[in-house]
């Protein structure tokens, strides 16, 4: 169905208040966020187990089609099935992702296209109502121009109309991403992946650093939420990483260091440390790529970071 921008623009009118203020209204339950990413290819009962610790779980991800179908990828009826009862016995949202580093090269097409445009967010809204999602994630890595900027900001704009105040509409952002055409102002939440940088790749320093440049840009700081790495990235070596979880299991590995055989990654104190840092910028809170990288027990990241939520 074709949405008429008019229409949508008068339909929109409804929600002008909640637009700008739905991250507040929507986690005013659960206060500070902390939401966790779960990539298809980790779907298991142990890592769904760890939602206990999430406000937020996001499933990872579906792909769009240039045509505005939806590649469900691995997101199959039993897969949802499972989301949902983490939900339920979680007492988490739960969002889907759409697109992400190579998923994401369908949108470039598909926003170029009203018409495909506009079955793309029927077809979103379509699956928020079939399988209960409280929202939708965007991954677009990334705009190149800014035209491709505009038609990204038109669509976040016209995603959160449809799906109105009661769901979520979030998007993933690099740190050094160029393009941006003010879609936030149509988004809860803005998902920094303060991550992947130059050399030690995750440090409190430059996740402090990152904010700050999406502050300069105008994004309102309880709209931002701080991405923690749960795996190490190599120093020189920059296409080495490795699990959190495996990374403890190596010969002369020392929790208390930041840095194992040229994998820089984060320990407990840092992951603690970014959370402290969210709260004292305002932030939203922070978020993690990914729970099934995270180790068990008492050496979990994920619970040092809701430990020092409480704090």
């Amino acid at each position: 169905m074709k949405m008429n921008r008019r229409r949508f623009i008068g339909l929109t009118a409804t929600f002008t208040g909640s637009l700008m203020t739905g991250a507040a209204e929507a986690d005013k339950k659960s206060g500070f966020v902390i939401a966790g990413y779960l990539p298809d290819y980790r779907l298991s009962s142990k890592n769904l187990a760890r939602a206990k610790d999430l406000t937020d779980l996001i499933a990872f991800s579906v792909e769009p089609r240039e045509s505005g179908e939806l590649e469900m990828r691995s997101w199959n009826a039993a897969a949802m099935k499972q989301l949902q009862q983490a939900r339920t016995e979680h007492g988490c949202r739960l969002l889907i992702c759409l697109g992400g580093a190579d998923r994401s090269q369908g949108f470039r097409h598909v926003l170029d296209s009203s018409l495909a445009r506009d079955k793309l967010i029927q077809n979103l809204r379509d699956l928020c109502e079939r399988e209960k999602l409280d929202g939708v994630d965007l991954d677009w890595e990334h705009p190149d121009t800014r035209g491709e900027a505009r038609n990204y900001a038109t669509f976040m704009e016209m995603l959160k109309g449809t799906l109105g105040p009661r769901r979520l509409v979030t998007a993933a952002v690099a740190t050094h991403q160029e393009w941006w055409d003010d879609g936030a102002r149509y988004l809860d939440r803005v998902h920094l992946m303060a991550y992947d940088q130059p050399e030690r790749h995750s440090t409190l320093s430059g996740a402090e650093t990152a904010v700050g440049s999406w502050l300069k840009r105008g994004v309102a700081p309880e709209k931002i939420c701080l991405g923690v790495p749960f795996y190490g990235r190599g120093i020189t070596s920059r296409d080495r990483t490795m699990a959190y979880s495996d990374l403890l299991s190596r010969p002369n590995f020392q929790p208390d260091s930041e840095e194992w055989d040229g994998l820089y990654f984060n320990n407990a104190a840092t992951v603690a440390a970014k959370v402290a840092l969210a709260k004292r910028m305002g932030l939203a809170g922070v978020f993690v790529w990914e729970v099934g990288q995270d180790a068990e027990g008492d050496k979990s990241l994920l619970k040092s970071i809701k430990a020092a939520a409480k704090s």
